[in-house]
């Protein structure tokens, strides 16, 4: 038989255990309130396990070590094979492409791009120096090779009537001072265009076309801290000759002709309003006579609301040295645009009337003239939600009427679109909390 005997419990009086748990909960709050004095910090020291290898490094010989010394520079090359745009046997051609820029201290930037197609033995090079300091606050641009022919800045400018731009093989320059006061442009060279694929070649076209541009801000003597700040006036002159040219790849004696143009520009400018004004006169061209122009901008800001206004009157046959232009139009018009960061909407209004309605030479005249409104409608919604930001946007244009000489519009028409982007929010959209 076999007796078991339940082991005995024991236990401590309630005030014993209580002392005790007081005495474990108050020592280490005790010890942490009267901490050692800090030592002097030691410096960081890498810390390394003994009998470990070291990483092995990477191979520092496959890449050169950069070297900074000398003069910033870089040198592109680049082959090319593609096939020529209207060759119905899609045969392959090569080309080649050369770009290059070295930064002197003394002598401004110095660029070059070229190309070349071994296919057809031709190509391009263009030859740049930008920022060549000349002493007395005045620093140069020089350009040979193919290049656009050179404006003034404010010629650049958007407008309701746009200039056509000649692209010329020659040579090209701009002097100007450092504090934006004075700026002189001239260019010369034979008229052509860019072709070919997949690298562009030259063409040359007929004639010679020269340049000479003026632009001065009176009162000027200092140099702006922000040079895209142009308060006050600006006032700007160009002039362009252009001599045997013809608007045919392969002209006739008699289709070459010479024509000359001059254009006249106001500008002031103030914090929140701005306006421009141009004039331009043309003779010669391809069927003679002596045409003008005048076209008035102006713009204004209203918090986020932009708005502009202008008026135009062009004669018909207007062309700038040869090229030809908007012609054949009078009338005025408005927008205005407001955006935000989720909205925006802009619209335009326009009433153009016909300089002339007949189709016979002679001075222009409005008798009869067809009278066009037109309107152009936008809009546009993005979800603040964050990025891919969908967009959606409409917009809408309406127009009629016609002009004889400048050639029929349609009688009336009007598009309207709705083009959600297909992207999707990574959250719903809504107001950003």
């Amino acid at each position: 038989m076999r007796f078991w005997r339940r082991a005995r419990r024991w236990s401590l009086p309630p005030p014993l255990l209580a002392a005790g748990l007081g005495w474990a909960l108050l020592t280490p709050t005790a010890s942490a309130q009267t901490p050692a004095a800090p030592g002097p910090a030691a410096a960081y020291q890498d810390r390394v396990l003994d009998d470990l290898p070291p990483e092995p490094l990477d191979d520092v010989g496959a890449t050169p070590a950069y070297d900074s010394s000398g003069w910033p520079r870089f040198l592109r090359l680049e082959t090319r094979l593609g096939t020529e745009p209207f060759d119905d046997q899609h045969h392959s051609r090569a080309g080649v492409a050369v770009y290059g820029l070295l930064e002197t201290p003394n002598h401004g930037t110095l660029s070059l791009d070229g190309s070349h197609s071994p296919h057809s033995g031709r190509g391009t090079l263009t030859l740049r120096q930008r920022g060549l300091p000349l002493g007395g606050g005045w620093t140069g641009n020089h350009e040979a090779g193919v290049l656009n022919s050179p404006l003034p800045p404010i010629h650049r400018l958007p407008s309701r009537v746009a200039l056509p731009s000649a692209l010329l093989q020659g040579v090209a320059g701009e002097w100007a001072r450092d504090d934006g006061g004075w700026q002189w442009q001239a260019a010369s060279g034979t008229p052509g265009r860019l072709e070919g694929l997949p690298s562009s070649v030259w063409r040359s076209g007929s004639g010679q076309r020269h340049s000479l541009g003026l632009q001065w801000r009176p009162g000027v003597h200092a140099t702006p801290a922000d040079p895209l700040d142009r308060p006050g006036w600006t006032l700007a002159a160009q002039l362009e000759a252009a001599r045997d040219i013809a608007l045919l790849d392969n002209p006739l004696p008699t289709d070459r002709f010479d024509a000359d143009s001059a254009l006249l520009t106001a500008r002031h400018e103030t914090d929140d309003r701005r306006m421009q004004a141009q004039w331009v006169q043309a003779h010669g061209g391809r069927l003679g006579g002596q045409h003008q122009g005048l076209w008035v901008d102006a713009e204004w800001d209203d918090g986020p609301r932009h708005h502009g206004a202008g008026l135009y009157r062009l004669d018909p046959d207007l062309h700038w040295a040869g090229q030809p232009m908007a012609s054949d139009a009078q009338g005025v018009y408005v927008r205005s645009a407001w955006r935000t960061r989720q909205w925006s909407a802009e619209g335009s209004l326009d009433w153009v009337r016909c300089a002339t309605s007949t189709g016979a030479p002679g001075p222009p005249t409005s008798t009869g003239a067809t009278t066009t409104p037109g309107a152009t409608a936008a809009g546009g919604w993005t979800c603040p939600a964050a990025p891919p930001r969908p967009t959606s946007n409409a917009w809408a244009t309406t127009r009629t009427g016609a002009c004889p000489r400048a050639g029929p519009w349609p009688p009336a028409w009007a598009w309207a679109a709705w083009a959600p982007t297909t992207a999707r929010p990574r959250k719903p959209c809504g107001p950003r909390r």
